[in-house]
């Protein structure tokens, strides 16, 4: 049971960051095949990630908590903008817009 338990936070931990990894790419090593296994692995990701949580999360409480944002944005944004653009320049963006008021 134990080491069923220490494999399946295992794959989650390794999905996460192979897609982080990904994520720090250069343009010039994007390929189709990088992009599909960003796709699979965010796929693969998101299960794990669901099936851990499936009991944890309570029905009457928002489930935004758990699955929000930045779990949304990796499942469903991340392989996308991978295939378009390069991760680390819009993480920079991002970065900026942030600091956009402070001037």
């Amino acid at each position: 049971f134990v080491v069923r338990q220490c494999r399946e936070i295992y794959k989650r931990l390794y999905a996460l960051c192979v897609i982080q990894e990904m994520a720090d790419h250069r343009d010039c090593d994007r390929s189709d095949a990088n992009i599909l296994h960003f796709y699979l692995k965010s796929l693969e990701f998101a299960a794990l990630y669901t099936k851990l949580f499936q009991d944890l999360v309570n029905p009457s409480a928002s489930t935004r908590k758990v699955f929000g944002g930045p779990y949304h944005s990796v499942v469903s944004h991340m392989a996308t903008m991978y295939r378009y653009v390069s991760l680390k320049t819009v993480a920079v963006e991002a970065e900026e817009s942030q600091f956009h008021d402070v001037r």
